[in-house]
């Protein structure tokens, strides 16, 4: 009696668990796994909105939190990270592979939509002893922040997206300027606008705004955040 009881209120426990998923009413994070980042795992529900919705009705918004942040970073030409830089790649096998994911003719919006669903799904979260570039990332499918970033970085920039890396708090991340609008995209978070969404909250934007001075880079250049310089 006592194992039939226990086995009907796990079953029970199951079929709750499975529905709340299925209508968002869990907002949690967990991190640890071999498969996940930091933010992978959270979950926002957004009711009827999708991905294009969201974006005309928060497209404002988003410009004026994220644009000036962006515009802080300058060249002051001090120092250069010429390795990190070379990690971006754009022609060959990443540019075949970022019309592939989607036509030429997609909204700026749409293709960095797909572009970041691809790094989230096909490239596994693994940490990795020595930085892959963006090719080595497409073929292994594995990498940590850093190579789902440039990886994710490089498409966008293959389709003509301007972007950067942003190293942040031990955690690299996306800026793309979409529309005229920088927004940031977070390539381990299943998230299209988790750093969007999190900006407010002072524990989940941790990760996301150093407390030292901080840098961004694409395959060009190396930017730091204003006054960086001159403080060294």
């Amino acid at each position: 009696m006592k194992h039939t009881t226990f086995f009907l209120t796990g079953i029970m426990l199951f079929l709750v668990g499975v529905s709340g998923y299925a209508f968002g009413a869990f907002h949690f994070a967990y991190g640890g796994s071999a498969e996940n980042s930091i933010t992978a795992n959270l979950i926002y529900p957004y009711g009827n909105h999708d991905y294009v919705d969201f974006w005309h009705e928060n497209k404002n918004q988003i410009a004026r939190i994220f644009n000036p942040f962006i515009e802080q970073f300058n060249n002051s030409g001090c120092i250069d990270h010429i390795y990190l830089r070379a990690l971006i790649k754009q022609n060959g096998e990443i540019h075949k592979k970022s019309f592939e994911l989607v036509g030429p003719g997609a909204d700026d919006i749409d293709a960095a939509y797909a572009l970041h669903s691809f790094v989230v799904n096909e490239i596994s979260y693994v940490p990795v002893d020595v930085e892959f570039d963006a090719v080595e990332t497409l073929i292994n499918k594995k990498g940590d922040c850093s190579e789902k970033s440039v990886l994710l970085l490089s498409l966008l920039k293959a389709r003509g997206i301007d972007a950067y890396v942003v190293e942040g708090n031990a955690h690299r991340y996306v800026f793309a300027k979409l529309d005229g609008v920088w927004v940031p995209i977070d390539a381990t978070a299943k998230d299209f606008y988790f750093v969007y969404n999190a900006w407010d909250d002072e524990k989940l934007r941790s990760p996301y705004v150093s407390d030292i001075q901080s840098f961004i880079f694409d395959e060009n250049i190396v930017l730091f955040n204003k006054d960086w310089c001159l403080s060294t």
